[in-house]
C-alpha cells in the first residue's frame, strides 16, 4: 500500500487487494484493523503531501473496485443478514472484555483473560526497564521521520495507527474513554464482533515495531 501511494501504478495496487483479501480471508478482525491502518495513511498522505489525492485517486479507485469484485459474495451476505448476532451482544460485554488496568495497554499487556498465564511481571519485576527503551525508540523514530521531509506521511500515519489502536483497547476499560466506544458500539453494529477490544493492541505493535526499528536505525547511524 505504500508502494501504492508513493509510485501510484495498477501493480501495487492490484497486490494491495489480494494481501488485504487474504487477510480478511483468515481473520475478520484483522480486516478491519487492516482497515484503520491503511486509512491513517492515506489520511496523512493526503494532507502533507501536496497533490498526492489527484495521484493517487485512480489506483484508489481500482483498490476499491476490485476489492468489493472479490469480496462481493459475503458482503451481500452480511448486508441481507442485517448485521447477524452482533445485534444481539448487549453493552456488557463491553466490560467482561476490558483490557484492565488500562495504563498496561501502553506495554502490550492488560489482556481479560490473562490471569491464567504468566505475566512477564512475574518473571521480572522490574519488567518496564525493558519496556522504556522500547517506547524511547518508538518515540525517536516517529520524531526522526516527522523531521523527514520526505517519510513525515509515514511516520504521521503510523503514528495515528497506533494512538487509535491504545485508545481503542483502552476503551472500554478507562473512564476516559469509554464513553467514546459505547458509542460507537451502540451506533455500528458491525463493530461489535470487536467486543475484545484488546485486539486494537495489534496497531499499536505495529507502530512499535516500525517506529522502533527506524529509532534504532536512527540511533545507530548517529
Amino acid at each position: 500500500f505504500v508502494e501504492t501511494l508513493e509510485n501510484p501504478r495498477p501493480r501495487p495496487a492490484i497486490k494491495t487487494v489480494c494481501y488485504v483479501t487474504a487477510i480478511g480471508f483468515l481473520q475478520v478482525h484483522g480486516l478491519i484493523l487492516v482497515f484503520v491502518i491503511l486509512g491513517a495513511l492515506y489520511i496523512s498522505k493526503v494532507i502533507l503531501v501536496r497533490d498526492s489525492f489527484r495521484k493517487s485517486l485512480g489506483p484508489m479507485m481500482l483498490c476499491f473496485g476490485l476489492f468489493v469484485g472479490l469480496n462481493l459474495f459475503w458482503i451481500i451476505r452480511y448486508a441481507l443478514a442485517g448485521g447477524g448476532i452482533a445485534n444481539n451482544m448487549t453493552p456488557g460485554e463491553l466490560d467482561f472484555f476490558a483490557a484492565r488496568p488500562p495504563l498496561d495497554v501502553l506495554s502490550l499487556r492488560g489482556f481479560w483473560l490473562s490471569e491464567p498465564y504468566m505475566d512477564i511481571s512475574d518473571l521480572i519485576p522490574p519488567w518496564w526497564l525493558l519496556f522504556f527503551p522500547l517506547l524511547f525508540l518508538a518515540v525517536y523514530g516517529l520524531a526522526v521521520l516527522i523531521e523527514s521531509r520526505q517519510h513525515r506521511w509515514l511516520g504521521l500515519g503510523l503514528a495515528i495507527a497506533a494512538v487509535l489502536g491504545l485508545f481503542m483497547a483502552a476503551g472500554p476499560g478507562s473512564p476516559l474513554t469509554q464513553p467514546a466506544f459505547s458509542a460507537v458500539w451502540e451506533n455500528v453494529p458491525a463493530f461489535r464482533v470487536l467486543r475484545d477490544a484488546h485486539k486494537f493492541v495489534a496497531l499499536l505493535a505495529l507502530g512499535y515495531a516500525y517506529l522502533g526499528a527506524f529509532g534504532l536505525q536512527s540511533v545507530s547511524e548517529a
